[in-house]
């Protein structure tokens, strides 16, 4: 992935992002094979173009509240030649639907590496977007805040994974 940030959140670098990638790639090799994948608060796009060069096949869209942060998320598309896979939009968890844009399938692979203020607040939300039997991804979590944001999941309906979440430095992923 070739990733310049610009004026988004989204290197790499950072612990909650790596948490990410590292789950993506676990996934991907065991097997996991998403037609559907939504990036929720989608930055500079590193997680969805990531999860492009992991599944060529699936429909990917990103979404984030910051109209610069989706203008970056672009540009990095087109600098690895995924922008006709890759649609991105400006959206607000509370604006999304039951499908972040109309006619899309539920999404089976979910992405949210964005704050507990956020994914708190819209689990339902979120969980309304998820295919049956989809997984949702989070990061963006310290590790004294995961329980919070693991029990507003499973309040719900979504089942939390029984292995142990990962953790880098203080932050943690929840995958459900």
């Amino acid at each position: 992935v070739i990733l310049d940030p610009g004026r988004a959140f989204g290197t790499g670098l950072h612990e909650s992002t790596r948490l990410c990638l590292r789950r993506l790639c676990t996934r991907w090799s065991e097997g996991l094979r998403p037609r559907t994948v939504l990036d929720v608060g989608c930055g500079s796009g590193i997680l969805l173009l990531a999860a492009a060069r992991l599944f060529p096949q699936a429909r990917l869209w990103g979404v984030d509240y910051d109209p610069e942060a989706i203008e970056t998320a672009q540009e990095n598309a087109v600098l690895n030649g995924l922008e006709a896979r890759a649609s991105l939009r400006v959206a607000t968890v509370e604006q999304l639907e039951l499908a972040p844009e109309p006619g899309l399938a539920p999404i089976e692979l979910l992405l949210a590496n964005i704050r507990p203020e956020v994914l708190v607040p819209g689990a339902g939300r979120i969980r309304g977007l998820l295919a049956p039997g989809g997984r949702l991804l989070l990061s963006g979590i310290l590790v004294e805040e995961a329980s919070v944001v693991r029990a507003a999941y499973e309040a719900v309906g979504l089942i939390a994974e029984p292995a142990p979440d990962d953790v880098d430095g203080e932050w943690q992923a929840v995958e459900l």
